[in-house]
């Protein structure tokens, strides 16, 4: 499981810029923020697919607890490896 906060949304303000007389095409910088999310994943390292994700405004104990749950009814139904340590 991993989890990454703060993630940016962010749109660009404007269009690609025309190409310059060199023939090279310009990027504009300037974005617009629409403020930030948050990603708690889980996914299967054995095929890299995903078993659990929650997107959403905050990253709090309650996201935390909701996240564990489902991946551990996953890891429940359909059996895991891990544990066979």
């Amino acid at each position: 499981m991993d989890e990454k906060t703060g993630i940016q949304a962010i749109e660009r303000f404007s269009q690609p810029a025309p190409e310059s007389k060199g023939g090279y095409k310009r990027i504009e910088y300037e974005y617009i923020r629409h403020g930030t999310t948050t990603l708690i994943a889980a996914n299967n390292v054995e095929n890299g697919q995903w078993i659990n994700y929650h997107l959403g405004p905050t990253r709090d104990e309650a996201d935390l607890l909701a996240t564990h749950q489902q991946n551990r009814r996953w890891i429940t139904r359909n059996g895991s490896d891990c544990d066979s340590g």
